[in-house]
């Protein structure tokens, strides 16, 4: 299978690697003999792709390349060489091309891809309608305290 970024088939690829890696913080005790390693989650992986952009229109699928770098737009992306990963969307975070002397469509790329993550939902998002509420009583118990005061 090739590779597929967004709608985009990458048949003339000729490279991709991938790196995966951890995030591992060594922490020494203070008077102690040895440490005590954290594994703090790995790292979002990373594809990196080299090759020949070649299909019928190789004009169009740059432009949406470059179009997804710009908006920082997530693409589907799905490849045999990273089984497993469970890689589904990816942002681009490189983007190079070099368009082929004596081609007129034919270009060089390198591509390098991170995976993309939903961003969390934020802390303070299901807390409106309690805030809401709150604002209603105190605002009847100062219309309250307003017309005992009159």
């Amino acid at each position: 299978m090739p590779v597929r970024i967004g709608t985009i088939e990458l048949i003339g690829l000729q490279d991709i690697r991938t790196v995966d890696a951890r995030n591992l913080v060594q922490q020494r005790g203070p008077g102690q003999s040895g440490s005590v390693a954290q594994d703090l989650g790995r790292e979002p992986v990373t594809v990196i792709m080299e090759g020949l952009l070649l299909g019928d229109d190789p004009h169009a699928a740059l432009e949406e390349l470059r179009q997804a770098q710009t908006d920082a737009r997530p693409l589907a992306f799905a490849a045999d060489a990273i089984a497993g990963a469970e890689l589904t969307d990816v942002l681009i975070q490189d983007l190079r091309v070099n368009q082929l002397s004596g081609h007129v469509g034919r270009f060089w790329f390198h591509l390098e891809v991170r995976e993309y993550t939903e961003p969390p939902e934020p802390a303070g998002a299901s807390v409106g309608a309690v805030e809401d509420g709150l604002d209603a009583d105190a605002a009847a118990w100062t219309d309250g305290a307003v017309g005992a005061a009159g």
